[in-house]
Order: C-alpha cells, then structure tokens, then sequence
C-alpha cells in the first residue's frame, strides 16, 4: 500500500513541475474539482440514458430512482471529502 501511495504522490509532483504549478494544486485539481464533475457527469448521463430507455418503452429501467442517485452522490463526495 505505501509502494502504491510513494508512486501516486511522485505522479503528482510531476504534474506539478510540468504544469509550474504546486504539489496541493495538483491535488485540488483532480480531487476536489476533476473528480466531483466526472462522478456528477456520469450520473446524469446514466440518467439521461435511462429516461430515453424509459421512453423507447423498454420495460427494464437500469439505476435507482432520481432521489436515490442525489443521495447517493452527495454520500460518495462527502466520503471523498472527509478522506
């Protein structure tokens, strides 16, 4: 697991010197701004894609309820925060 953490952190050095920018600013970057957009982005394409199912008439729908999904995300950002 250390090995695992040791190469990610070199990883993100080297984005920063490539970009000039700073080791935290990386790390912001992709944790706190990247990653929320992507997860939220995927869940409302999974969203979309199951309204035009449910209008095509296909009688299988594929993910939870709306509710369900916003609860769900806000739970996955909130863990991903407190990490």
């Amino acid at each position: 697991m250390e090995a695992i953490f040791d190469a990610c952190v070199r990883l993100l050095m080297g984005l920063a010197s490539l970009t000039g920018t700073t080791y935290e600013q990386v790390n912001v970057l992709i944790f706190v701004i990247l990653l929320p957009l992507g997860l939220i982005g995927l869940i409302a394409r999974t969203v979309w894609l199951e309204n035009q199912l449910a209008e095509r008439g296909d009688a299988r729908r594929l993910t939870l309820p709306i509710i369900q999904v916003v609860f769900w995300t806000f739970v996955g950002l909130s863990v991903v925060a407190l990490l």
